[in-house]
């Protein structure tokens, strides 16, 4: 079964109708992506989340992973703070973007007037979640900002995701992996093919060697 792109509600109804029991693995911790449609990172304050502009900023791949699946379709837009990205263009990036919310483990202190969320570590909701009606959410990828400040481009999951065939992973299907962060162009890519199809996903850290992150993924 082929999933046409215009479908996609989110990333949550997405892997809902794949019904998989592939992994998202990372150092820390790994999960089938089935638990993680009924856990939160968030503690329960993701619904705050509803309608505004919220920037991603958060030291680990699986955390930001968790964190973009819990907020895909109920935010009115997601930004994707890359943690190689130095905090120095965080008011900048604030600004432009019109943040109304920061999920972040990074910051030493709020900013001034802008509500700011602590991810906790992974936690079973009790029941299951209402999707309720999905936003389109915007998903705002950002430059290397290497040569100056960050310049911000405006995706949605529909474009995306446009090249990735859609449906339920098959038995012997590949294990999927990348050095690229996922709040990268390239390594988000390959996060939504493993999203939208339920195969597993093995994250690379920045906190372990090349031959132990090889070795994991193995």
């Amino acid at each position: 079964m082929n999933m046409p792109r215009n479908d996609l509600a989110s990333l949550r109804s997405a892997l809902g109708a794949v019904g998989t029991s592939g992994l998202l693995c990372g150092e820390e911790a790994s999960l089938p992506w089935s638990d993680l449609l009924r856990g939160t990172m968030l503690a329960g304050r993701g619904d705050k989340s509803g309608g505004r502009s919220v920037l991603i900023a958060v030291a680990g791949q699986f955390t930001a992973a968790e964190v973009l699946l819990e907020l895909d379709g109920a935010a009115r837009r997601v930004i994707l703070y890359p943690p190689d990205l130095s905090l120095e263009h965080l008011d900048y990036v604030v600004d432009c973007a019109d943040v109304n919310i920061i999920v972040s483990d990074r910051m030493s202190a709020p900013l001034d007037g802008i509500e700011c969320i602590e991810p906790s570590g992974w936690q079973r909701t009790p029941g299951s979640k209402d999707e309720g009606q999905r936003l389109e959410t915007e998903w705002v990828l950002l430059t290397s900002g290497t040569t100056g400040r960050p310049k911000l481009v405006v995706h949605t999951l529909a474009s995306l995701t446009g090249a990735i065939d859609g449906g339920r992973a098959q038995a012997g299907a590949p294990v999927w992996s990348t050095f690229y962060d996922i709040r990268r162009y390239g390594g988000l890519q390959i996060f939504l093919r493993a999203a939208v199809t339920g195969t597993t996903l093995v994250l690379s850290s920045a906190l372990e060697s090349t031959a132990d992150f090889l070795a994991r993924a193995a």
